[in-house]
């Protein structure tokens, strides 16, 4: 899962709000999470990527896990949020509620809606 922001979100900014979805995450039950292994470049401090990058583990419905988020979402000016199973993935971003819920219907079905 990569937390992309808002259209006007800076590295601190997109860094902050994974924070955020990380801890909403662990409240709601879901105890496996990391982040992604990343190079960092020579001289830096760390690989900016990893720190808006989620990696989830969990049992439950995944139909369940993305009504969650969207709902986070709305409730923190609905950032852009890109979930992926095996390369598949889909943006979680501004269309409207039935757009939005076609494409999550879709993407799902692709998954079993497990």
């Amino acid at each position: 899962m990569s937390v992309l922001g808002l259209v006007d979100s800076d590295d601190a900014e997109r860094a902050h709000l994974a924070r955020e979805l990380e801890g909403a995450l662990g409240r709601r039950g879901v105890a496996d999470i990391g982040h992604p292994a990343a190079v960092a470049p020579a001289g830096s401090k760390g690989a900016a990527v990893e720190w808006t990058q989620l990696v989830l583990g969990f049992t439950g419905s995944l139909p369940g896990l993305l009504a969650f988020i969207q709902a986070w979402r709305q409730d923190h000016g609905e950032p852009s949020i890109t979930v992926a199973i095996d390369g598949d993935q889909i943006t979680l971003e501004r269309p409207s509620t039935d757009e939005r819920a076609a494409l999550v219907d879709a993407w799902l079905a692709r998954h079993g809606r497990s």
